[in-house]
Order: structure tokens, then C-alpha cells, then sequence
């Protein structure tokens, strides 16, 4: 989108739709700034669900399985067992939410730190951001989900989507 768009007021292009007399040069102008505004509140929305859903969902249910997890594990070593599965996915967990935590807080403050721009420069800011702290913090909760309950988990899997409807 953000490498498409200023096609549409390449001089050539501009050139075509007077010639056909679909839009002006200034209407060019002004869709090409349109479009790029609408891809930037629709990532800036984007980014602001997904945190959302991070800090009010996702983390609280991985915390609630971490609790659960560490709880069974305290009580077998209270009474001398062990069980190498439940301290694994113990210490998977910890790593896990960290990760996603981490990577939140780096998306909280990579869009803290958008400034006014123009609408050429705020879109690309907008791509980086989605391709690089969203896309982490999206690898980051996928791998999450894996390792929490699918009861405890606040939204629907994939296989509830696709065949659950």
C-alpha cells in the first residue's frame, strides 16, 4: 500500500485521468493524501487493539495459567516429587509472557513516540511499525497461546473459527 499509492500521482498517471477526465491533478493529490491517512489510522487502530488486547486478555489469562502451573509444581516439590513436564512448561511460560510483555511495552512506546508528520512519512512509520513491533508481538502471542489451556485462553482458536461456527 504504502509503495503503491504514490503511483497514483506519478505525472504520467495524473497526465491519464485529465486526459480521460476522471479526476484533476488536484483531486489526484488529494485521494493519494486520503488513502494515505486511511492506512495509517486503520495500523494506528490496529496497534492500539492489539495492545488492548495484550494488557486486558491475553497476559492476564497467561499469568492465571502461570499461577496454576507454579501452585502444582510448589505442592509436588513440597512433598519431594517431581514433574519434569509442569517445570518445563513452567519455565516456557515465564519466558513466554515476558516476551510478549516486553515486545508490548516496545509497541506502547513506539507509538508514543509518533509525531506529527506528513501523510507519506506517518504511513511509512506506520508500516514499520506493523512490520516490525506488531509482527514480533504477534509471533510473540502466538506462541503464547500454545502453551496456555484453550479453556483458559480469552479467545476463540483457530479450530473453533474454522469449524465451530
Amino acid at each position: 500500500m504504502v509503495e503503491a499509492v504514490p503511483v497514483f500521482i506519478d505525472d504520467e498517471n495524473i497526465a491519464m485521468f485529465e486526459r480521460t477526465k476522471v479526476f484533476s491533478a488536484t483531486e489526484c493529490h488529494s485521494r493519494y493524501e486520503i488513502l494515505l491517512e486511511y492506512y495509517s489510522k486503520t495500523i494506528r487502530i490496529d496497534a492500539n487493539t492489539m495492545l488492548e488486547m495484550v494488557d486486558r486478555s491475553i497476559l492476564p489469562a497467561s499469568i492465571k495459567m502461570l499461577g496454576v502451573t507454579a501452585k502444582t509444581n510448589y505442592f509436588l516439590h513440597s512433598t519431594g516429587k517431581t514433574c519434569s513436564a509442569a517445570d518445563s512448561l513452567e519455565n516456557k511460560l515465564i519466558d513466554a509472557i515476558n516476551t510478549v510483555s516486553e515486545y508490548a511495552q516496545e509497541l506502547h512506546k513506539s507509538i508514543d513516540a509518533l509525531t506529527h508528520q506528513s501523510a507519506s512519512e506517518e504511513s511509512i512509520s506506520m508500516y514499520n511499525l506493523k512490520s516490525n513491533e506488531m509482527a514480533k508481538l504477534r509471533e510473540a502471542t502466538d506462541k503464547l497461546e500454545t502453551l496456555v489451556d484453550e479453556k483458559t485462553w480469552p479467545f476463540p482458536s483457530y479450530t473453533d473459527l474454522l469449524f465451530d461456527l
